[in-house]
């Protein structure tokens, strides 16, 4: 989030006289974020543009009884970002532009999406747990990425994707993923390995969606009720 003007008598780590807290941040976020709290409070400064607020009270006031005053991105960093990230994206939106895309999508989230929600994380699961062997070492987290994957496809796409599908769309995103947690974004025009890398995994996307807006599914609101509502909502 970005508002003005920005405050310096913000407690907060000052980080190094160059780069700040990229470092710290980059080695293990989390860690990082945590500490700062601990450290330093509810509000925490971590650099010219970046607040952390850890408080309920403060995230509810920021993203609900004074949502107008906050953006999620400025005028430049859409433009810096255009090819690098999904900046067009609803959660990415504000204003009436989020409030258009949010009542497209709308009615595709009833009751019956959340049940069969359930259902499939019931399923997955059971899946997941019947591939798992007395004293393997497994990653947890990996494993949450690989049934909430499965989850979001066949929610949206109507048909479960195969094992092989999954490792492919988990590759696609990747990259992506990765620059959302980069604290640092170069401007477009930097060719680094990582944004020839973004451009592919995007090309590659956007053939696919354009392929699955073609698909049957996408004409059952039944079967692929999301898929439906994106494109004739």
């Amino acid at each position: 989030m970005t508002a003005a003007p920005y405050r310096t008598d913000l407690p907060g780590p000052s980080g190094d006289k160059y780069l700040g807290n990229l470092h710290a941040f980059s080695s293990d976020p989390l860690g990082f974020l945590t500490d700062c709290s601990r450290r330093y409070g509810d509000v925490v400064r971590l650099g010219e543009n970046n607040v952390l607020l850890t408080d309920p009270g403060d995230v509810e006031k920021m993203l609900v009884d004074r949502d107008s005053l906050f953006s999620k991105a400025s005028a430049d960093t859409r433009r810096g970002s255009r090819r690098q990230g999904f900046p067009h994206s609803t959660m990415n939106s504000d204003g009436d532009r989020w409030k258009a895309k949010r009542h497209r999508l709308q009615p595709a989230f009833g009751r019956s999406l959340s049940t069969r929600a359930a259902e499939i994380v019931d399923t997955q699961g059971e899946k997941l747990l019947r591939t798992w062997r007395p004293g393997q070492a497994r990653t947890l987290q990996d494993d949450i990425a690989v049934v909430t994957l499965r989850l979001v496809t066949q929610l949206m796409f109507g048909d479960e994707f195969s094992d092989r599908d999954t490792a492919e769309v988990a590759r696609l995103v990747a990259p992506i993923m990765d620059l959302s947690t980069s604290p640092v974004l170069l401007p477009e025009w930097v060719p680094t390995p990582r944004k020839l890398r973004i451009r592919r995994s995007m090309a590659r996307i956007d053939r696919t969606l354009r392929a699955l807006a073609a698909s049957p599914a996408a004409n059952d609101p039944e079967r692929a009720p999301v898929l439906h509502a994106l494109v004739h909502g």
